[in-house]
């Protein structure tokens, strides 16, 4: 397979990250299309779409034809929402040299509807899980793949710094355990955003997070800090993923009642514009500042908005 070159579908934070690690460290060139990039959207934000790309080293392209016409391996880093559409649209563009992973945050069961969309077309698939934050570690990010792909997945990213654990088992195998294991993460940041939210209303949030002290945990007042501040910045792209938590249980005939109840949380204070704002103020702030921001009054200007 073509080491020189690979897809990307989605350049948002988490492709942009992932992508321009690998055009940085690993020498890769990387072709890269985002529907945020059609002009017949938004002229301007297509323009500022593309400049980003480019900032962090990738090549835009006009779409998926395009990808697959110039690369063997194709990265899918988008929504669940739109993971599927992404797959249909690329299909048509396959060929059996082709390797496509796609790396979202999505059901085991929507992984083997599009294993099946991809394998029709003779090309390799691999249910990719994310299992990090992007950013901090960008192409080297810990992967887990399943499928028939994830083999020359794994051959393919060998030499390029990928960190790619193979785990037995079809399309679907890997996102069961990026599934469970948000449930957990995006579930505790759920029940800290909603015991932050009461404990402030008493002022006791400190003496709550300390009273954990003797549990087996992190410094729970920095656990808050943490967990509160990506609910502001990434709260509905985290909510969702947590609906996607919640389809996994009802496929298994689990009550998916937690998860639904985190996303949301989560999905309801990743939407407020003012919690956004103030977590991303310089310096970091604490939790208190935050939830601060997040109970406080709405002001006319917010109400008109809505």
């Amino acid at each position: 397979m073509n080491s020189a070159v690979v897809g990307l579908i989605g350049a948002g934070e988490a492709g942009r990250a992932f992508g321009g690690g690998l055009v940085a460290e690993a020498g890769v060139g990387v072709l890269a299309y985002d529907a945020a990039f059609d002009a017949d959207v938004d002229a301007a934000a297509g323009g500022r779409a593309r400049d980003a790309a480019r900032a962090a080293g990738l090549e835009p392209v006009t779409g998926p034809a395009e990808i697959a016409r110039g690369t063997d391996v194709v990265f899918s880093f988008v929504t669940a929402a739109s993971a599927e559409a992404v797959a249909r649209s690329l299909a048509p563009h396959l060929t059996s040299r082709h390797v496509v992973a796609d790396a979202n945050s999505a059901s085991p069961a929507l992984m083997e509807r599009i294993a099946g969309i991809v394998e029709a077309t003779g090309a390799a698939f691999a249910d990719v899980a994310v299992m990090a934050a992007v950013p901090p570690h960008r192409h080297r990010v810990p992967l887990l793949a399943s499928g028939a792909g994830a083999d020359p997945l794994m051959s393919w990213g060998a030499g390029l710094g990928l960190d790619i654990a193979r785990i037995d088992g079809p399309a679907g195998a890997a996102s069961s355990v990026k599934m469970l294991r948000s449930l957990l993460v995006k579930g505790v940041e759920a029940l800290v955003l909603q015991t932050g939210l009461a404990a402030a209303k008493y002022g006791v949030l400190d003496r709550v997070l300390d009273s954990m002290g003797d549990l087996p945990f992190h410094d729970w007042r920095v656990l808050a800090d943490y967990l509160i501040g990506r609910t502001a910045v990434h709260g509905e792209r985290r909510g969702h993923e947590l609906l996607e938590v919640a389809a996994t249980l009802r496929a298994l005939d689990v009550d998916a009642g937690l998860a639904e109840a985190g996303a949301r949380a989560l999905l309801a204070a990743g939407r407020e514009e003012r919690l956004r704002a103030a977590a991303t103020t310089d310096p970091a702030p604490d939790r208190h500042t935050m939830l601060a921001a997040l109970t406080a009054p709405r002001s006319p200007h917010d109400l008109t908005k809505e």
